[in-house]
């Protein structure tokens, strides 16, 4: 069966996913993008695509991959 994904707000959370929330529940921070965790997250997600985009075909390729997920989601 293909895994389908129509909206955040139609799927529950991963277990690891609701005990993150909860160990940060009660932080205050700013509005998305500008706390430590959106940070956190976009670095990573720079690190791991610097690290594995070495080429241009790798680059390429990862846009290929994005475009057939977009399409195949509409």
């Amino acid at each position: 069966m293909k895994p389908l994904f129509y909206s955040d707000y139609l799927e529950g959370a991963h277990p690891e996913i609701l005990k993150a929330l909860t160990l940060t529940n009660m932080e205050q921070s700013p509005g998305y993008g500008e706390d430590t965790h959106c940070k956190e997250a976009a670095n990573s997600v720079i690190r791991v695509c610097t690290s594995w985009a070495t080429s241009d075909s790798a680059v390429e390729t990862l846009l290929e991959s994005l475009e057939t997920i977009h399409t195949s989601n509409q």
